[in-house]
């Protein structure tokens, strides 16, 4: 792709944005910037490029080429307008393919992609290849060009798989439930963004979770071999909370991870089927899995008082992995849920809540809602800020095993991202735990 001279309009200047204008000044092109958040103008001025506050036909139609970001709907009514105008409109990983230097990994599903992309990297690299992670877990895929790799190792999302169409060696669907629903409207709609990637594949092997509901659907979509995995019963890689087995064999040993909860044990799955179709050997595949620690905000243990531990799971962002949260716990715990909701039903966590919370602590501009469905299970409290919730949880921890920050919900009523969420609440706990109160 000749860019050199060109005009390249970039939608959203985020992380993906700011790659993207980087990028493109290297190779010559005229960058220009779309963007809705008025807070960024003072950065997009120093750049020196044409922009505009807002995202208008009009300014985009001037551009030979555009690309978008994954947080903005593929579908809007201005980029379909620029569409119309014969203008070509490009996602964020079309735009970069071409520029790699590696064979692709790609991984989606609803929740478990950063652990399962970050730990299959990890696996390949201990075994001596050259992989990388990138795309949606951090480092935009434009990020990596003309760099030589043997993989990347690929998160994508369902509004990156909705505007790309990038053709990967390997693929993996982990699981799909309902999320994102005010984007994609449907739960169908939205599983099925994420199995274009099965239907793009030509080549190489595909992963997926054979105790999914989805299985038979993806069954009838994807075009090469299939390894499966399960904690639900037969797969080529059966799960159990003992570890995971190739028919009667145990090939790796929960007991000897560092990762919680069966999902993670599932995780484990798939980037050992991954790695063992790359040709890694089992014994290198396990020093990658025995040897990776868990991501931040995942689950993550980061604080231990006598017999209290503290879990910050704020890339819970849907109900079901708030479910997956629940299940990996011992004992009882005081669970900090809220934030802003994506359309979900609570109350299916009810019954879970009453066997693994001691108190449920809602915040944020879902808390009432959260509070209506699952307070016939368990007990309830509100707070008006993760603050607020942290001190309150310390004051009925006495019967509790620990504290939870499992939110179930999106962060933006209170923070600018998951992440803020998780330091905030680390902070709050440290803080307390080093003092003294």
């Amino acid at each position: 792709m000749e860019l050199k001279g060109k005009r390249v309009a970039v939608v959203g200047y985020g992380r993906t944005g700011r790659a993207v204008v980087k990028f493109l000044k290297r190779q010559g092109a005229i960058p220009m910037i779309s963007e809705k958040q008025s807070e960024k103008l003072e950065e997009i001025k120093s750049l020196r490029v044409d922009y505009e506050i807002g995202n208008s036909p009009e300014f985009l139609s001037r551009a030979d080429m555009v690309v978008v970001s994954p947080g903005v709907p593929w579908d809007s009514d201005f980029l379909q307008e620029v569409r119309r105008r014969g203008v070509r409109v490009m996602g964020d990983v079309d735009f970069a393919l071409p520029f790699l230097r590696a064979k692709l990994v790609g991984i989606t599903g609803s929740n478990g992609k950063s652990t399962t992309v970050s730990l299959t990297a990890h696996i390949l690299k201990k075994a001596g290849l050259r992989a990388e992670a990138g795309g949606n877990i951090g480092k935009p895929l434009i990020s990596f060009a003309y760099q030589e790799y043997d993989y990347l190792v690929v998160e994508l999302s369902s509004f990156q798989l909705e505007a790309n169409s990038p053709e990967v060696l390997v693929s993996s669907i982990l699981n799909c439930s309902p999320d994102h629903l005010t984007r994609h409207r449907t739960f169908d709609e939205y599983c099925a963004a994420k199995e274009r990637l099965l239907e793009i594949q030509k080549e190489g092997f595909s992963v997926l979770n054979k105790g999914d509901s989805r299985w038979d659907v993806w069954k009838g979509k994807v075009r090469v071999p299939v390894r499966s995995f399960s904690s639900r019963g037969e797969a080529d890689l059966r799960v159990t909370g003992e570890g995971g087995w190739l028919g009667k064999r145990m090939v790796f040993e929960a007991r000897k991870m560092k990762l919680l909860g069966l999902h993670n044990l599932e995780n484990a799955a798939a980037s050992f089927l991954i790695a063992l179709g790359l040709s890694v050997e089992e014994e290198r595949i396990r020093e990658g899995l025995y040897s990776f620690s868990p991501l931040e905000h995942r689950m993550e243990v980061f604080a231990e008082e006598g017999d209290k531990i503290f879990i910050n799971d704020s890339k819970a962002t849907n109900v079901d992995s708030v479910r997956r949260a629940l299940e990996a716990l011992d004992g009882k715990f005081v669970v900090i849920m809220g934030g802003r909701g994506k359309g979900e039903n609570y109350r299916v966590l009810g019954p879970l809540l009453s066997e693994k919370a001691s108190l449920v602590i809602v915040i944020g501009e879902e808390a009432g809602r959260i509070r209506e469905d699952v307070s016939p299970y368990v007990k309830v409290a509100g707070a008006g800020s993760l603050e607020e919730a942290v001190e309150l949880a310390f004051e009925n921890l006495t019967s509790s095993r620990g504290i939870l920050l499992s939110p179930a919900c999106a962060s933006y009523d209170m923070f600018s991202n998951f992440e803020e969420r998780g330091r905030v609440f680390k902070m709050e706990v440290l803080r307390r735990i080093k003092g003294g109160g």
